[in-house]
């Protein structure tokens, strides 16, 4: 099975199975309404992070940051926090492994 490039070139195909590049993960509790404009922002930015969405009512995302572009996620996110609700979101690696609505009924829900 081939993937076509991102320019869809079907000359330049892709293995089905892409080289798995190790990512930096960071986790934010964002004002939830906000959840699609950051996606769209950093989707502008073409591969410096993407954004997964973990708890959607309590506002809990997850970027995951390609290798050397932290300055960069940190220097967009410090910018938009000037505008909208940003701040870091503690939480416990069972959390992140799919256990995290537990946790989190007991914190602030926008």
């Amino acid at each position: 099975m081939k993937i076509l490039s991102p320019l869809g070139n079907p000359n330049s195909a892709m293995s089905a199975n892409p080289v798995s590049i190790e990512t930096i993960k960071r986790y934010y509790r964002v004002d939830r309404r906000e959840i699609a404009f950051l996606r769209f922002i950093f989707e502008a930015y073409d591969g410096i992070a993407v954004l997964e969405t973990l708890e959607p009512k309590a506002g809990i995302v997850v970027f995951h940051i390609a290798p050397d572009c932290e300055r960069d996620v940190d220097a967009i996110l410090q910018d938009l926090k000037k505008e909208i609700v940003i701040e870091p979101a503690h939480i416990q690696n069972e959390l992140a492994c799919g256990k995290i609505s537990s946790t989190l009924q007991k914190e602030r829900v926008w």
